[in-house]
């Protein structure tokens, strides 16, 4: 009985864990490189970014995504994403370019509900993964 507690008290702390930031792994899927990709869901939906302004200064500098080749490069730069980041895996590209990343409607759904209570979106918190970049 006491594991089972314990068991569900971790599960319990993972649900409410406040992510740090974003990764998008996009291996296998060739993104053209540029200031601003965007992830947007299955169904159509902007993901991100949407629901706030954006800095403009702030994507002059960073960029609305960090764009890295080697997942574990990504990882390490907890500059951009801390030391918690949502890791969700991409399931094509946008079109007619690819300029962005499309996620399951599920995975938007994550990506919505985890930073409804953070700005770590708004503050360009986000790194996309494609070892196939252009």
């Amino acid at each position: 009985m006491k594991q089972v507690l314990v068991i569900l008290v971790a599960l319990l702390g993972l649900a409410n864990a406040q992510f740090s930031g974003l990764v998008i792994d996009a291996r296998g899927l060739a993104l053209e490189q540029h200031m601003a990709p965007n992830i947007v869901s299955q169904d159509g939906s902007m993901v991100y970014p949407v629901g706030f302004e954006l800095d403009y200064n702030l994507v002059n500098d960073l960029g609305t995504a960090g764009l890295y080749r080697q997942f574990d490069q990504a990882l390490r730069d907890t500059a951009r994403v801390g030391s918690n980041p949502l890791i969700v895996r991409a399931i094509g590209l946008t079109q007619p370019r690819a300029l962005g990343v499309v996620v399951s409607v599920e995975d938007a759904t994550r990506i919505r509900s985890s930073f409804t209570r953070s700005d770590a979106l708004q503050r360009l918190k986000v790194i996309i993964v494609s070892d196939k970049m252009r």
